[in-house]
């Protein structure tokens, strides 16, 4: 199962990160009308191949706002493991 997108914060123990919700399969290739998980129904049912077009756009736009917001800071790097780029 592909996961999409995943947000983490440090409320794990002794503050290590933790996975608070995701958008999986179980979302986009959902056929219930109700979503419940992070993409905010962005992915809901629109099948693997739409739901990453979804994602890789509405994380564009992230990566903007994060950069205007920081732009004093040092510039983060932004990866994506290998394989979640087979296939495209």
């Amino acid at each position: 199962m592909t996961t999409l997108l995943a947000v983490y914060d440090k409320s794990g123990p002794e503050g290590s990160l933790k996975c608070v919700g995701r958008c999986d399969a179980r979302c986009y290739e959902a056929s219930s009308p109700e979503c419940t998980c992070v993409c905010g129904g962005r992915n809901h049912g629109k099948g693997q191949t739409i739901a990453m077009e979804n994602t890789s756009a509405l994380f564009e736009v992230m990566a903007e706002e994060w950069l205007d917001e920081h732009s004093d800071e040092r510039e983060p790097e932004f990866r994506v493991p290998g394989d979640m780029l087979d296939g495209q």
